[in-house]
């Protein structure tokens, strides 16, 4: 029942993003998240908790408790750095070439394809 609930939320987001024509889109008068701000959110947030959880049950040694916490958190620290860099990087150059909205659309159209293509090893 998980399985097809989630593939449905899936395919409502794949909806939302191919049918979406423009940046501003979902924009509000609320202003961004601060660097502390947005850092202080990692403590509620849901997916950083189970891939924080997943990694420590998976990766740390009970002999060597400490000096594994450290080995795990100093990857996800080298690991993360380059790339939520190489996503923002991305993100901004990216914006302006996006805001020709024939570019956006296709775009939209095809990452939603995808989106739902990627559900089909899921759903077998």
């Amino acid at each position: 029942m998980l399985k097809f609930a989630g593939g449905a939320y899936l395919v409502w987001i794949a909806w939302k993003i191919a049918s979406s024509r423009s940046l501003s889109e979902g924009r509000n008068s609320a202003a961004p998240m601060s660097f502390f701000s947005a850092a202080a959110f990692q403590w509620v947030n849901p997916k950083a908790w189970v891939m924080a959880v997943t990694a420590m049950a998976t990766y740390t040694n009970p002999e060597l408790y400490l000096a594994s916490v450290l080995i795990v958190g100093l990857a996800f620290a080298v690991v993360n750095v380059p790339s939520v860099s190489t996503w923002a990087g991305f993100g901004l150059a990216l914006r302006e070439w996006f805001s020709d909205p024939a570019r956006l659309k296709w775009f939209n159209i095809t990452m939603a394809v995808l989106l739902v293509a990627s559900l089909w090893p899921m759903l077998k």
